[in-house]
């Protein structure tokens, strides 16, 4: 994925269980674990380094926050800091401009684009994961995407709703939305204890675009420029470079 975000100049965001660690009162876990925080932070920070500036945000997940419950010191924090990358807790609003490129256009404009991710919470089916996903969505305004994760049962979620208008007698439409990701490990030992379906092993990019469209105003009609997200799921298969013959 690394070497997918430099070939494609992408920008991503880490949305949580980055770090865990086996704790001696549970065994299973401990012995489940192989190599010690120190070795993973170094090897983590290494492999982050060289797409640090294409990094939004970095957020908190439950394995990270255990770890940072148990020892009293939280190590994606310090993460963040080490890369210089903005750290959020909880949930992280994200604010983007998105330039509009156009040779007709005297004066280049940007679009704004607001993105709210969370690590995510509980468990349940792939429906349940919707409903999740829908109550973060009623839980802001003026944002054009959400992103779950935890779960490990990837889909999405498009739903439009109406405004009233800046002129008097309009009414506008709102589109959201809304995407569960899938987990990036294949299949940890955890999992298989609790008897968990493996993840299916896919990837989401979103793509902020924009189109045009008139607007009727009282000083006559004018061209509104307005965003358009495409979310779209691919293979990992995606990301294994072809072995030359």
């Amino acid at each position: 994925m690394v070497n997918a975000i430099k070939k494609h100049n992408w920008f991503t965001f880490l949305i949580g269980d980055i770090f865990d660690v086996g704790f001696k009162d549970n065994v299973g876990e401990l012995s489940a674990k192989t190599k010690r925080l120190n070795q993973v932070y170094t090897k983590i920070r290494k492999m982050l380094l060289p797409i640090k500036d294409r990094i939004l945000v970095i957020i908190q997940g439950n394995h990270d926050m255990r770890v940072s419950k148990w020892s009293g010191f939280d190590l994606l924090e310090n993460l963040s800091q080490d890369l210089d990358v903005p750290y959020a807790p909880g949930q992280a609003l994200i604010q983007l401009k998105v330039a509009i490129t156009r040779a007709r256009l005297k004066n280049p404009q940007k679009l704004p684009l607001t993105i709210v991710a969370t690590h995510g919470w509980g468990s349940g089916t792939v429906t349940a994961g919707v409903n999740k996903l829908y109550r973060l969505m009623n839980s802001w305004e003026n944002v054009d995407c959400f992103v779950i994760g935890h779960l490990h049962k990837p889909s999405t979620l498009t739903v439009s709703r109406f405004a009233p208008g800046s002129g008097i007698k309009t009414l506008e439409k709102r589109t959201l939305h809304g995407v569960v990701l899938s987990a990036y490990q294949e299949y940890p030992v955890y999992a298989a204890q609790h008897g968990m379906h493996p993840a299916p092993e896919v990837f989401f990019t979103i793509e902020f675009t924009w189109h045009m469209r008139t607007k009727e105003t009282y000083k006559g009609v004018r061209r509104i420029y307005e965003p358009t997200i495409a979310i779209a799921q691919h293979p990992w298969a995606e990301l294994v470079t072809p072995r030359s013959r």
